[in-house]
């Protein structure tokens, strides 16, 4: 009788322990230190940047709109993790949502993100090469990476807008707004208007930031 009970159970089990492997896996991910924005089906938002692998590839990143169960986004680093991936079945998925339901097993390293060293607020003190009359209202940049926002004033109008690419030596505005208004000297504001919004190199030494052109030309120094 025993036995007879036995060998129904324990193929229950096994079956259960096979369904559970094929809907459920782990997987090593790297989660990048800034995000971007996308459209997250029901507007605008910020996403995440990931990549599936041991080793990061500067030109892999792809959008993660799908939420991580446990996990925390530390702005600056670079984080790898081990993650738990859950197949929903397809009757308990949302509208626009990912079948896969992903959850943080383990942090497995973190790295600093050198590129955050360019964010906060910037003065402008060089002009191609020129020192700018500290009279005059100094042109200011601030680089927000955790929003990948660019804001400040060219020394007359304030303007703001979105930072459509960065890397470790490069960097493009993207869409702007500004203030219209029209100063006394409007030399400088257009003199900066004409170098800043435009793809540019850049290069930090200590609190120094060079912007150069793509010939290696400086445009600008700034200082904190």
């Amino acid at each position: 009788m025993m036995k007879n009970f036995f060998w129904p159970m324990a193929l229950i089990l096994i079956l259960f322990s096979v369904n559970i492997s094929l809907s459920q896996k782990k997987s090593t991910y790297w989660i990048n230190s800034m995000q971007t924005e996308c459209n997250k089906g029901a507007g605008q938002g910020m996403c995440i940047l990931v990549q599936k692998s041991e080793t990061i590839d500067p030109n892999n990143w792809q959008l993660f709109y799908a939420t991580i169960e446990g996990f925390d986004y530390e702005p600056g680093f670079f984080q790898k993790v081990e993650l738990r991936e859950d197949i929903i079945p397809e009757n308990e998925v949302a509208a626009d949502a990912s079948n896969i339901k992903f959850t943080m097993i383990r942090q497995i390293e973190k790295v600093a993100d050198p590129i955050w060293e360019i964010n906060g607020e910037w003065l402008v003190q060089k002009l191609l090469g020129e020192e700018i009359d500290q009279k005059e209202q100094l042109p200011t940049v601030i680089i927000n990476l955790n929003e990948m926002r660019v804001s400040g004033t060219n020394g007359c109008n304030n303007y703001t807008g979105s930072i459509k690419f960065i890397s470790s030596d490069t960097f493009t505005t993207g869409p702007m707004a500004s203030t219209r208004k029209m100063c006394l000297e409007m030399t400088l504001p257009d003199l900066f208007d004409k170098l800043f919004f435009i793809p540019w190199n850049y290069e930090l030494t200590n609190d120094t930031f060079f912007i150069k052109d793509k010939e290696g030309k400086e445009l600008m120094i700034l200082k904190r």
